[in-house]
C-alpha cells in the first residue's frame, strides 16, 4: 500500500467507522482517558486502511451492536475490534516484524538447507520463532513439499500446478527477506 492509498484508506476509517460512530453517541469506556481513546482511533485507522468501504459500513454495526459498558455506548476493546476486522475482512498477505527479521537472521541457513519456504509459513502461521521440535517439523515438511512439487510438476494436474505456484511464491518472498550477500542475489 503506498502512501496515497494509506492515507484514502485511513481517511475511510475515519469516516466510516469513527466519526459514524461518535456521531451515534459511541463514548470512551470508564477508566479511559480522552488521549487513550485518540491514539486507539489513530493506531485501528492505520491497521485497518485496508478495509474496503462497505466492511467498513459492517463492522461499525458490529461494534455498535457490542458496544461495552452499563449504557452499551462504550467503545469495546482494540483487540476485539482488529478481531472483528480480519473476520470480516483479511489483511492483505504482509511480513511481520517477526518474519523479517528472523528470515533475515536464519534464513540463509533454511534456504542453504531447503527449508526457506517452509519457515517462512511455519513464523507467518505461529507468530513465534520454532522451537527444536519446530525445525524438526518444518524439515519434515520441507522433504514432504519437495516431492508432491515434483510429483505436481510430473502430472501436471491444474489444481497441483495452482498449488505448486502458491509454494513457489512463498519462497519467493521470503528469498526477498534474505540479505543479498546470503543467497546471492
Amino acid at each position: 500500500m503506498d502512501d496515497v492509498e494509506l492515507k484514502a484508506g485511513k481517511d475511510r476509517v475515519q469516516a466510516l467507522l469513527f466519526d459514524r460512530l461518535n456521531e451515534m453517541g459511541m463514548a470512551r469506556r470508564r477508566g479511559t482517558t480522552l488521549e487513550a481513546l485518540g491514539k486507539m482511533q489513530a493506531r485501528l485507522c492505520n491497521l485497518l486502511a485496508y478495509m474496503d468501504a462497505d466492511r467498513l459500513v459492517a463492522l461499525a454495526e458490529v461494534i455498535e451492536r457490542h458496544a461495552a459498558g452499563v449504557l452499551r455506548n462504550g467503545w469495546p476493546e482494540e483487540v476485539t475490534i482488529k478481531n472483528w476486522a480480519r473476520a470480516l475482512q483479511q489483511p492483505p498477505a504482509s511480513d511481520s516484524k517477526l518474519v523479517r527479521s528472523y528470515i533475515g537472521s536464519v534464513g540463509a541457513r533454511a534456504y542453504e538447507r531447503g527449508t526457506l519456504a517452509e519457515l517462512y509459513q511455519y513464523l507467518k502461521q505461529n507468530g513465534r520463532p520454532p522451537s527444536d521440535q519446530g525445525w524438526v517439523v518444518i524439515g519434515q515438511n520441507a522433504q514432504k513439499n519437495q516431492a508432491r512439487r515434483a510429483r505436481e510438476i510430473e502430472r501436471g494436474d491444474p489444481d497441483g500446478l495452482a498449488w505448486v505456484g502458491r509454494y513457489d511464491a512463498a519462497l519467493t518472498r521470503a528469498r526477498r527477506l534474505l540479505p543479498a550477500k546470503e543467497v546471492g542475489a
